[in-house]
């Protein structure tokens, strides 16, 4: 049967109200075949195709999320289109409350395409990357206040466009690119705009590896001054390149070509002239941005990893100036730095953790696993590691906390199948994942550093967040919180439409007394107190926000950055995307 009709709602501003409507299929022998669209992103279908059978029905769940200026009266449209050719029109009539309370007031907005955060500073691209004239700004994230501009016209040909963005540090680099000419470089300071260094051609040094597709002279270059660290560096043709080190103006890059079976570590000079080169010992797995001085093994990167974790290899340290190697040391698969100085080095293997004197080697302590190693790290002065017996069985993972000066096990605890650890306060906080008939669950343990005991411990559905003496707990459909693993309260959450948009922007995230949750487009205000939803902000732009999430220890490049995918909540601020716009929000209350 084809019947359109109308769902009226009073709403107010971010509010979201449901309501259901029944598709029925009246026809004996038929099966009907029915797509639904809606006209606009804030309306919300449990369903988007629904197949009915002969004399059979399907109720629809549609949620009606409010606009921040919602207009007096609103008309929505849902289309259900069947394979019988039939269109049904479903109108959503929206009227605005009268004693509607404003929950979220706009402190700033402003026009933009790309967002870099440095610190307290939002600095603004104010156009397309590939567009010839930009102009770039920076105002204080909390009060929009514009704190500098600058034409890039002034400090570059206007025929350029941005190629690439780099975050280094507190600068803003640009890559501008041009056909038939050198790129040209140019650094921004972003604490007052003003041009910090610019240069022509080169390639920034940075530890990771790239794919070079041609044979090619290089001239690598310090993103910190933009001078020039060394050059007529000759890359091989379809090799994997990384710069691995730089010590006392040797630069040392390892080359991986697997069809030319080229793997080798090379140590070059300001001008490109070879000191000397190593083809045994190549990969330096140890220091990833870890360490200050040169370590290499003989893994072969081409190798399955799984079988290189049962394999022996050596483990040396190399006398930078010449190649030599200082001291050999035999290890069980692949190797990683814990901490490192020039008298002493912790590192870990497949089956063990160490501690050597690094002048020469030898053995100070060591810590021998039954089971694979997972990871291992220093806390608050402590190595913490964990292993694991490679099954899925309960009880398969330990943690460990040991005495860096002799290795002496400070606590040792089983869990289960995952654990992941933070800290905070003097205290650790451990995460261990586990199954049951109903789905997944998390037990956080909160361990006191100075007595190594348990002080609480709380349990959830979901996956855990710790803040502080808060923990967060959230699935599917069910957020719940908790302090000093005390039960405080729960809410009761939409199946999202994205389970990883949820963990997005370090959420679910707790500021005051409101828990932030991401779900999908949205972001989610509740009340800690009483379990309810404030307020849902959706994207409705495409302006987007990156900052640096990680400062490599020993590189000169900041090189990861993450993009915080707005609505997002940054010092109790709330961004989002509308048009072409960054709206700046805080809550009224």
């Amino acid at each position: 049967k084809t019947k359109n009709d109308t769902i009226n709602l009073e709403v107010c501003p971010l509010e979201e109200k449901q309501a259901n409507f029944v598709l029925k299929n009246d026809n004996p022998s038929a099966i009907v075949e029915c797509s639904l669209k809606s006209s606009s992103d804030h309306i919300i279908l449990s369903e988007t195709a629904v197949t009915l059978n002969p004399e059979n029905e399907k109720t629809i769940m549609v949620r009606y999320c409010a606009k921040k200026d919602e207009p007096d009266i609103s008309t929505e449209e849902i289309t259900v289109t069947t394979n019988c050719n039939q269109e049904i029109k479903l109108v959503i009539q929206t009227t605005r409350k009268i004693d509607c309370k404003e929950k979220l007031k706009k402190i700033w907005e402003t026009e933009g395409f790309n967002f870099y955060l440095f610190g307290s500073n939002l600095v603004n691209i104010k156009s397309d990357l590939k567009a010839l004239d930009k102009t770039i700004g920076s105002v204080n994230f909390k009060t929009g206040k514009q704190a500098w501009s600058l034409k890039l016209s002034q400090i570059a040909p206007e025929n350029m466009p941005i190629e690439d963005v780099i975050m280094h540090g507190v600068n803003l680099v640009l890559r501008l690119k041009a056909e038939g000419k050198d790129d040209l470089w140019v650094s921004i300071d972003t604490k007052n705009g003003k041009l910090k260094w610019k240069r022509n051609g080169g390639e920034p040094w940075a530890e990771d590896e790239y794919l070079s597709n041609e044979n090619r002279v290089v001239t690598y270059f310090s993103l910190d001054t933009g001078k020039t660290l060394c050059s007529s560096i000759k890359i091989p043709d379809y090799a994997y390149v990384t710069p691995v080190f730089i010590k006392n103006d040797k630069y040392f890059l390892k080359f991986d070509c697997s069809e030319d079976e080229l793997k080798e570590t090379v140590c070059y000079d300001a001008k490109g002239k070879i000191l000397w080169k190593t083809k045994r010992f190549y990969l330096d797995y140890l220091g990833q941005g870890k360490c200050k001085n040169l370590y290499l093994t003989d893994i072969n990167i081409s190798d399955d990893f799984q079988k290189e974790e049962a394999k022996q290899h050596k483990l040396v340290r190399i006398d930078p100036a010449t190649g030599k190697v200082l001291w050999s040391f035999e290890i069980i698969g692949i190797p990683e730095a814990i901490s490192e100085s020039d008298t002493m080095l912790y590192f870990f293997d497949t089956y063990g953790i160490y501690c050597l004197n690094n002048k020469d080697g030898s053995i100070i302590w060591q810590e021998k696993s039954h089971k694979i190693i997972l990871s291992a790290d220093i806390l608050n002065g402590f190595i913490v590691y964990r292993n694991s017996n490679g099954d899925d069985k309960a009880g398969g993972i330990d943690l460990y906390v040991l005495d860096p000066k002799n290795g002496k096990a400070l606590f040792k605890k089983e869990f289960n199948w995952y654990v992941r650890w933070s800290t905070e306060n003097n205290n650790l906080f451990i995460n261990d994942l586990q199954y049951d008939d109903q789905g997944q669950f998390v037990d956080v343990f909160c361990i006191d550093m100075k007595k190594w005991e348990l002080i609480w411990k709380a349990t959830g559905r979901g996956e855990a967040r710790v803040i502080g003496q808060k923990t967060i707990f959230i699935s599917e459909n069910d957020l719940s919180w908790f302090f000093d693993g005390n039960p405080l309260g729960n809410a009761e959450l939409e199946e999202c439409t994205s389970g990883e948009d949820r963990f997005e922007n370090d959420v679910p995230k707790w500021f005051g007394n409101n828990i932030f949750v991401k779900n999908g487009s949205y972001l989610q205000s509740i009340d800690a107190s009483t379990g309810k939803t404030k307020w849902k902000l959706r994207k409705t732009g495409w302006p987007n926000m990156q900052k640096i999430i990680e400062t490599r220890k020993r590189g000169a490049f900041n090189i990861l950055i993450g993009e915080l995918k707005t609505p997002c909540v940054i010092d109790g601020i709330i961004f989002n995307s509308e048009g072409k716009n960054l709206v700046c929000y805080k809550e009224t209350d």
